[in-house]
């Protein structure tokens, strides 16, 4: 199991989320967070983040360009499907 962060957005300073790590495996905890505060801030939402990626095996040898390509493209796709949950969730509760 890699690192598992929680995150929330802070409600005093929005463009800054707060996190915190539940379990940490060194390697990919940076990772992780960066994550964890991201998707809270698009969700605006708390989120629980677990990660276990290793980019060693990449093209590349994992360099940063290939891990924030994997970063991004993560983020997009759990940022839309959260979209996707949540505004049917809110027009059902007729909001």
């Amino acid at each position: 199991m890699g690192s598992f962060v929680y995150a929330l957005p802070d409600r005093l300073n929005p463009a800054q989320p707060i996190s915190t790590t539940l379990y940490v495996h060194e390697p990919t905890l940076e990772f992780t967070q960066r994550m964890a505060k991201l998707i809270a801030k698009r969700a605006n939402m708390p989120v629980y983040v677990t990660n276990s990626s290793s980019f060693t095996n990449c093209p590349e040898g994992g360099t940063v360009e290939e891990e924030m390509d994997v970063f991004k493209r993560v983020v997009d796709v759990v940022t839309e499907r959260v979209r996707l949950v949540v505004k049917p969730a809110a027009a059902a509760n007729g909001a």
